[in-house]
């Protein structure tokens, strides 16, 4: 093993329990409330991390398609179960509207 496929594997670990402290900070704000400092704290690390690993030449954000259709999906499953009992404000829409899959939310059409 070269000594940078050695260090991509170290970044793979390092980027493994930084999935596992947001995780974690994740769930004690839904047990304890609050703090979505650490929750952001623990994000911007992920973030780093996946940059160094890019910064190495590992494909790891490359395929924007791939962005997009999670967004959708996420989105749809909103939408289609949750929305039903707590429908989205107007001033507060989806940050990212679906758009893959044959459908568009306008909060703005749900007023009229």
């Amino acid at each position: 093993m070269s000594m940078k496929q050695h260090y991509v594997e170290h970044l793979y670990g390092v980027l493994q329990e930084e999935c596992a402290e947001l995780i974690m900070a994740i769930s004690k704000r839904e047990r304890f409330g609050g703090n979505d400092e650490g929750i952001n704290h623990e994000i911007n690390d992920i973030m780093a991390v996946v940059e160094m690993l890019a910064q190495e030449g590992e494909k790891v954000y490359d395929d924007f398609s791939l962005q997009i259709a999670k967004v959708d999906k996420v989105n749809k499953y909103y939408i289609d179960t949750f929305n039903k009992d707590f429908p989205i404000p107007s001033d507060r829409p989806l940050r990212y509207l679906p758009s893959k899959i044959g459908y568009e939310f306008n909060p703005e059409e749900d007023e009229q």
